[in-house]
């Protein structure tokens, strides 16, 4: 099995797109070469 690898999207702010950035980021990874995204 392959190691998995981790992106995280932090601030401390609240507010500041971190869902809306974390979203996005995983439906351009699956329109990529990563086929399974958490």
């Amino acid at each position: 099995m392959a190691k998995a690898k981790t992106i995280v999207c932090f601030s401390i702010k609240g507010g500041v797109g971190k869902t809306f950035i974390a979203a996005n980021l995983a439906a351009a990874l699956t329109r990529g070469k990563y086929k399974k995204v958490l």
